[in-house]
């Protein structure tokens, strides 16, 4: 994980989530799901950012409180520009429209 930010917020690895999925749920929609492997750690928020072609995923961590969890489900809005999708700060390749998801080992 990588600090982020003012608000000492996390951003979580694609190698630190458990379950991970990334499925296209429907055409034009991209669905990311899993579940952070940090007992100690909830997902806060969910952001992404375009980057030209491409849009970058940052699932964000910080300290779990009561009715916090690390499990998250993203839908994410695909336009017919976006031609690759990356997780977190090493931005790791999920998706990308020349071959749809991509398997990890």
């Amino acid at each position: 994980m990588a600090a982020c930010g003012a608000d000492n917020a996390l951003t979580l690895k694609l190698e630190d989530v458990q379950f991970f999925k990334a499925q296209q749920s429907r055409p034009g929609e991209l669905l990311l799901s899993g579940l952070a492997f940090h007992s100690a750690l909830a997902v806060e928020r969910i952001d992404s950012v375009r980057q030209e072609d491409a849009i970058q995923v940052n699932v964000m961590l910080v300290p779990a409180k009561a009715g916090m969890s690390g499990s998250f489900t993203y839908a994410l809005p695909l336009d017919d520009k976006v031609d690759r999708v990356t997780f977190g700060d090493a931005e790791t390749l999920v998706w990308r429209r020349d071959g749809g998801v991509v398997r990890r080992p």
